[in-house]
């Protein structure tokens, strides 16, 4: 009996122990703890941040582009890119990436990465909008890029209303609209 006891205690012991209790919760995603790159699902209202523009598009894809430059500017300007982006919709079931917003000029900085369960049909109805794109972002995005067959207009206010970009699938400086956008509509 007492080898059963010794067995059922050391048991317990590694059950109680701090290595057989699940992980910590994360630290809140946020600016404040360094995560500069979201992904923001349209269909469900989730959002997840990382450290790094790779980790976001690869979440964002569902695993289809894992290898995205870390430089977002370069991903950006990269035509390969943009089609693997525009592939991956086609491959990844029920997600779709419809474009991704820029804190600074020419695809730089934090990056907002816009997500959905589908990209956008061919008829100028808007398919998918935003009516306000929250504090930490609200007048603060200068450069969008758009795929999934999608095209942007970013407005001033919340809700659609006030001056706004016209309809585009890339834009490396807004222009008047710099740092003055609120929601988006995508078609």
């Amino acid at each position: 009996m007492p080898r059963v006891v010794s067995t059922l205690s050391l048991l317990a012991a590694l059950l109680l122990s701090p290595l057989a209790l699940p992980p910590a919760a994360a630290a809140p995603d946020g600016p404040s703890s360094g995560a500069r790159h979201c992904v923001h699902n349209l269909s469900d209202g989730t959002e997840q941040c990382f450290a790094t523009f790779t980790e976001a598009i690869a979440v964002a894809t569902g695993g289809a582009v894992t290898d995205a430059p870390a430089d977002s500017a370069k991903a950006a300007g990269d035509p390969a890119f943009a089609q693997r982006m525009d592939a991956s919709s086609n491959v990844v079931a029920a997600s779709a990436v419809l474009g991704i917003s820029y804190i600074d000029a020419g695809y730089s900085g934090a990056s907002r990465v816009w997500q959905a369960s589908y990209g956008c049909d061919s008829s100028l109805d808007v398919d998918w909008q935003i009516s306000n794109v929250g504090s930490t972002w609200n007048d603060k995005i200068s450069s969008a890029r758009s795929y999934s067959s999608c095209q942007s207009k970013y407005w001033e206010h919340a809700g659609f209303v006030g001056a706004s970009t016209s309809w585009f699938i890339d834009s490396s400086y807004f222009g008047s609209m710099n740092d003055r956008a609120t929601s988006i509509q995508f078609r």
